[in-house]
C-alpha cells in the first residue's frame, strides 16, 4: 500500500483550499512587484537622475538585481527547508515586505538595486517552499491544479494589482517621485498580511513522516488535512542515502533546472513588455498594457492551464511551447506588414499560451518537485530555482541591451530558438507526472524497497 494513499485518494477539502490561498498570497506579491517594477521603471530612472548612456544597463539593473537575489534566496532556502518547510515558511513574506516599504525612501539607483535584491531573495525562498509545501500536501488528482492555482493565478492576480495601483495614482495627479515610490512599497500590504497565516499552517505530512520521523506530529496533520480523526497511517523514516536519489534521478533534476533557466532567459518580454515593447506598438502608458494583457489573455490562458495540467502534463506543457514558437514567429514576421493593433493582439497572446502550461509546468518547478523523494525534495528545488533565476538575472539584462542594439526583432530572435530547445528537452527527457503519487513519481518507495 503506497504510505499517502489517505492524502492521494482524499478529494479537494477546506484545508486544501486555505493551504492554497496561504501560499498563493506569497506569490500575489511577487506578481505586485515584479508588475510594479516593470510599469515604472522609466519613469524611476528618470527621477533617480539616471543618465541616458546609462539608461540601457540600469534598465537591465534595476530588473537583475531581483533575481539575482532569487538564486540567493533559492540556494538558502533550499538547504533550510529540508530542516523544516514549517520552520522557514514566513520569512519568505517577511523579507519581500521590509524590502517593498524601504523602496519609498530611496535616494539613487544603488539603494534601490540593494532592496530589489533583498526581495529577490524573499521571492527565491517563496519559489523554493510554496510549491514544495502544495505538492506535499495535496492529493495525487488536484496536485497541478492547485500549483496553477496558488502560483499563476495568484501572480496574476498581483500583476493586475499592481498595474491598477499604478493607473490610479496616475490619474490623481501624484507627483512622478511618488508615482514609483507609491507603486512599489505598497507590496508591503500582500507580504505582511499573510505572514502570521503561514506560520500557523502545518508542517507537511510528507516532511513529518519520511525526514522528521515524528508518528504523534504526523496523526494531528492528518488529523487537520483530511478532517478526520481515524486516519490509518503506516508511514516509516526513509533512511535511502541521498545520494541514491541524485544518482538515479540526475538527469531529471538537471533537465528541469535547465528547463526553467530557459524559459527565464526569455522573461526579458515580460518584464520589458509594459515599457519597451508596448511603446514599439503604439501603446504609451505600461498599465494600459499591462491590465488588458493580464485580464484579457493572461488569466484565460491561467484558467484553461488549470483545466488542462491534470489530464496531462506533457501534452499540455507541448500545446503552450508549440503556441510561443508560433506567435513570436508571427510577430517577426508580420512586424512591419500588419498595423500595431494586430501587431498587439499577438503579442498579447503570448501571455496567454505562456499560462497554459510553460509557467505553471516548467516555470514553478513542478517536474522537479514530482521527480524529487521526499528527503531532496526542498534541496532540488533549491537548486533549481538558482538555476532558473540565473537565466532570468542574464535575460532580463541582456534584453534591454539586444533591444537598444538591434530594435525588438533583434531581441525576439533568440526566443524562439530557446522555445525549440526546451520543447524537444521537454518531449525526450521527463516522463508523464500527472495523476500520480509523489512517492510514484519520484520512484521513493522503489529505492528503500531495494535497500531493504
Amino acid at each position: 500500500m503506497k504510505p499517502f494513499y489517505f492524502l492521494d485518494n482524499l478529494k479537494w477539502n477546506t484545508f486544501m483550499t486555505k493551504n492554497t490561498i496561504i501560499t498563493g498570497m506569497g506569490v500575489f506579491t511577487v506578481g505586485y512587484e515584479g508588475t510594479a517594477i516593470s510599469l515604472t521603471l522609466l519613469i524611476t530612472l528618470s527621477s533617480l537622475h539616471v543618465s541616458s548612456s546609462e539608461k540601457p544597463l540600469f534598465e537591465g539593473l534595476l530588473v537583475s538585481t531581483g533575481y539575482i537575489g532569487m538564486v540567493i534566496g533559492g540556494l538558502i532556502f533550499g538547504i533550510l527547508s529540508n530542516k523544516g518547510r514549517k520552520k522557514y515558511y514566513g520569512i519568505d513574506v517577511l523579507l519581500m515586505g521590509i524590502g517593498s516599504i524601504l523602496q519609498f525612501f530611496v535616494n539613487n539607483s544603488y539603494e534601490l538595486f540593494l532592496l530589489r535584491t533583498i526581495i529577490g531573495i524573499g521571492v527565491g525562498a517563496d519559489f523554493v517552499l510554496s510549491p514544495v509545501i502544495i505538492a506535499e500536501n495535496f492529493n495525487a488528482l488536484d496536485r497541478g491544479k492547485a500549483i496553477a492555482i496558488g502560483r499563476v493565478i495568484m501572480i496574476t492576480l498581483g500583476d493586475i494589482a499592481a498595474s491598477l495601483v499604478f493607473l490610479s495614482l496616475l490619474l490623481s495627479h501624484v507627483s512622478t517621485s511618488l508615482l514609483w515610490r507609491i507603486t512599489l512599497s505598497l507590496g508591503v500590504i500582500p507580504a505582511l498580511s499573510v505572514f502570521y497565516f503561514r506560520r500557523r499552517l502545518p508542517d507537511t505530512v510528507r516532511y513529518i513522516g519520511r525526514i522528521k520521523g515524528d508518528i504523534n506530529e504526523l496523526k494531528n496533520a492528518v488529523i487537520k488535512i483530511t478532517g478526520r480523526n481515524e486516519v490509518n497511517v503506516n508511514v516509516t523514516i526513509d533512511r535511502t542515502p541521498a545520494f541514491v536519489y541524485f544518482r538515479r534521478n540526475w538527469k531529471f533534476f538537471l533537465t528541469s533546472a535547465l528547463l526553467w533557466a530557459l524559459l527565464d532567459l526569455n522573461i526579458g518580454i515580460k518584464e520589458f513588455g509594459p515599457t519597451l515593447i508596448a511603446r514599439q506598438i503604439g501603446i504609451t502608458d505600461p498599465a494600459v498594457y499591462k491590465i488588458i494583457t493580464d485580464l484579457a489573455f493572461a488569466l484565460p490562458g491561467a484558467f484553461l492551464g488549470i483545466i488542462l495540467i491534470d489530464r496531462s502534463r506533457k501534452i499540455t506543457q507541448s500545446i503552450s511551447l508549440i503556441s510561443l514558437i508560433i506567435v513570436l514567429t508571427s510577430f517577426v514576421a508580420l512586424r512591419g506588414i500588419l498595423p500595431d493593433v494586430f501587431l498587439f493582439l499577438i503579442i498579447s497572446s503570448y501571455y496567454f499560451v505562456y499560462n497554459i502550461g510553460a509557467h505553471p509546468i516548467i516555470g514553478t518547478g513542478l517536474p522537479a518537485i514530482e521527480l524529487s523523494p521526499t528527503k531532496v525534495r526542498s534541496f532540488v528545488q533549491g537548486i533549481v530555482v538558482a538555476t532558473a533565476k540565473s537565466g532570468g538575472a542574464i535575460g532580463t539584462l541582456l534584453f534591454p541591451i539586444l533591444f537598444h542594439k538591434y530594435g525588438l526583432i533583434g531581441a525576439l530572435l533568440p526566443s524562439i530558438a530557446i522555445y525549440l530547445i526546451m520543447l524537444a528537452l521537454f518531449t525526450l527527457v521527463l516522463p508523464e507526472t500527472g495523476r500520480k503519487s509523489l512517492e510514484e513519481t519520484s520512484r521513493e518507495i522503489e529505492s528503500e524497497e531495494k535497500i531493504k
